[in-house]
Parts: structure tokens; C-alpha cells; sequence
């Protein structure tokens, strides 16, 4: 009994400890948005990339990564996307660099 009320109270105090939005976002399913207008939707392995084209991705519940298809700059690159929070995305282009992507205003997908 004692072990299993030590572990409960580490649980707690792991969750409480980490800094805000670390572990804690739901998944990063839905619509996110750049600054400079793109557009990117998440429905598990299902994307709308930033082209408009639908493509297939591999998933996990907070990221992604999908190969550019052809026609579109950089085709055959790898893109990667991690959820820093709920409302936070870093996604890194085929290219390298890093870009930060928010979750979509309301009314904006």
C-alpha cells in the first residue's frame, strides 16, 4: 500500500513540476496557422499541407512527418512537425530551419 501511495504522489508532483504546456497539449490535431498566411490541418495521419494538397502522414499524437509531394517546392524533402503545447507547433521544411506555427483563430481553418 505505502508503494503505491509513494508512486501516486511522484505521478503528482511530475506533472505539476513540468513547465507549462510541456506534455500536457491534447494532440496536435487540427488547423494551424503562420504568420505569413499558410495553413496546415492535422486529422491524425490525414493533412491538408500548406499547398492544399491532401496527403497521407506518419502520425504520432504530438507530430507528424510527411515527404513534399511532387510538384510542390522541395518535393521529396521530409517535413517534421512537433507540438510544443497546445497552442504551439515547430515545424522544420525539408530545407532545415525551424518555424513556429499557432493553432488558428476561431473561424480560421
Amino acid at each position: 500500500m505505502r508503494h503505491t501511495f509513494q508512486v501516486s504522489v511522484l505521478a503528482i508532483l511530475s506533472v505539476l513540476l513540468l513547465p507549462p504546456g510541456v506534455a500536457l497539449a491534447d494532440a496536435v490535431d487540427g488547423h494551424w496557422c503562420h504568420k505569413d498566411g499558410r495553413r496546415l490541418h492535422v486529422d491524425g495521419r490525414k493533412m491538408v499541407i500548406p499547398s492544399g494538397k491532401r496527403l497521407t502522414a506518419d502520425y504520432h499524437r504530438h507530430g507528424f512527418t510527411y515527404v513534399i509531394p511532387p510538384g510542390d517546392k522541395g518535393a521529396g524533402g521530409k517535413v517534421t512537425g512537433a507540438q510544443q503545447g497546445e497552442y504551439v507547433l515547430h515545424v522544420r521544411p525539408a530545407g532545415g530551419g525551424l518555424e513556429v506555427w499557432g493553432r488558428c483563430k476561431k473561424g480560421v481553418s
